[in-house]
């Protein structure tokens, strides 16, 4: 999918979404190097996402395909914490 399908498919279910859920997308977009002028109408402030970043993001939500996934992300994330 490239991304001009993407972005037709988030046009078409965009308003039908959650306000948490856009919210969301638009933090993540705005966090990213190119983002800046939606970061500053958001009162974001400076990007916390580069470009490698978004790539684990991406590979771990594509990975990830029922509960017991996120449930395994969940506790490796945890237990980064508790190790620390």
């Amino acid at each position: 999918m490239n991304l001009e399908e993407v972005l037709k498919e988030l046009e078409s279910w965009w308003f039908s979404e959650t306000d948490r859920f856009r919210a969301l997308v638009a933090s993540l977009v705005a966090s990213l190097p190119g983002g800046e002028e939606l970061a500053d109408f958001l009162g974001m402030g400076e990007g916390w996402i580069g470009w490698k970043e978004a790539e684990l993001l991406g590979k771990l939500l594509l990975a990830m395909k029922d509960a017991s996934d996120v449930e395994r992300v969940a506790k490796a994330i945890l237990s980064d914490f508790e190790g620390k």
